[in-house]
């Protein structure tokens, strides 16, 4: 009888070995999809070999790769891993969350999002029953957050004859609710450049914007712009006081006496790349571009710089090989307003879009 009993303690401690060695939890997650935002975090499974539920915590830890450089823990105490895949959403309400004193953190904490770095995020799980405990099995992920689509400055530029202008710009923010733009116009001295001049002078305007926009309108209570100053402005994307993305800076003169000087042109020149520069038309849209390959349709969109929208039923371009002058009349383009800012988007010249802004003057 002493025997038996001794045989089965000696079967029961080599079950536990073999559990302890064997049936862990593992971690499945898609490292580009987890770091799309703090929420996205919870899309980590959870897949445990043990044979019965077993009650535990989940540490899921979010630093910097390579330093270490601590951002991001979520505890999930005393959830119950059944057999297979357990998604951690499922434990959304015992997700315990703690941040840490620095930019990158701070960034997650009040925006929900990932600044661009170079991210570890591991994951462990550790049996309530001290029998079941065994090696460290921590899981790492490891991921890269790109910096965000630039934002790219439209209007006001150049000289204007306007005092009042509204401020336009390309580049959409996340759908987060914690970020918002941030519109920084000032006045530049003699002989300043625009980047020390929005560091040092005053803001003439600093207004912060909330929502999906890319316009703001002249701020009403601010007095209209100087005859003959110089302005710099520039576009920021903030969550509190963290710099998310930053625009260039644009530099612009008010004052109509030298507005005439841009202007009509008589052939706009298709560009790969923003060159600040918009373009005058009357009654026709002029441009000119090589196309280096063989003749086909002219594949190509007018966008509504304001509101992001595309004209419809655009006439047909028929493009030789070589150099193209390209004379689209007014009158053809539906939709078409005088006075407001186009962008000419054009697909199929390289592998890049090439593009120019346009305005139809009266």
């Amino acid at each position: 009888m002493v025997m038996i009993n001794k045989r089965l303690v000696f079967a029961s401690a080599f079950f536990l070995i073999i559990i302890n060695a064997t049936a862990q939890v593992r971690f499945s997650a898609n490292p580009a999809a987890i770091s799309r935002n703090a929420d996205a975090l919870l899309s980590i499974t959870a897949i445990s070999a043990y044979p019965n539920a077993v009650t535990g915590e989940v540490t899921i830890r979010v630093s910097v790769d390579g330093s270490g450089q601590p951002i991001c823990v979520i505890n999930f105490a005393g959830i119950k891993i059944f057999p297979g895949a357990n998604m951690m959403s499922r434990f959304r309400e015992l997700a315990n969350r703690s941040f840490f004193d620095n930019d990158l953190s701070n960034v997650l904490r009040n925006s929900g999002t990932f600044a661009p770095a170079n991210y570890s995020i591991c994951c462990l799980f550790t049996p309530d029953d001290k029998l079941l405990r065994g090696i460290n099995n921590e899981q790492c992920f490891f991921t890269t957050v790109t910096p965000r689509t630039p934002l790219a400055l439209i209007h006001p530029q150049d000289t204007i004859c306007d005092f009042r202008p509204a401020f336009t710009w390309v580049g959409r923010k996340t759908s987060s609710s914690g970020t918002s733009f941030k519109v920084v116009c000032v006045p530049l001295n003699d002989e300043q450049s625009p980047e020390e001049a929005l560091q040092n002078n005053p803001p003439f305007i600093n207004q912060l914007l909330s929502g999906q926009i890319n316009q703001m309108s002249f701020p009403a209570g601010v007095p209209a712009l100087k005859e003959g100053r110089k302005y710099a402005w520039q576009v920021f994307e903030v969550t509190g006081d963290n710099v998310l993305n930053s625009s260039d800076i644009f530099t612009f003169v008010a004052g109509c006496k030298n507005s005439l000087v841009e202007s009509v042109q008589s052939f706009a020149e298709v560009k790969s790349y923003f060159t600040g520069r918009k373009y005058y038309f009357t009654s026709s849209v002029n441009f000119s571009f090589t196309n280096p390959y063989a003749g086909k349709n002219l594949s190509y969109a007018i966008i509504d710089i304001a509101s992001q929208k595309k004209l419809t039923n655009l006439p047909t371009i028929r493009m030789s090989p070589g150099l193209n002058k390209i004379v689209l009349q007014t009158e053809d383009i539906k939709g078409l307003q005088r006075n407001e800012l186009y962008k000419i988007e054009i697909y199929n010249l390289a592998t890049t879009t090439h593009y120019f802004n346009f305005i139809i003057k009266d």
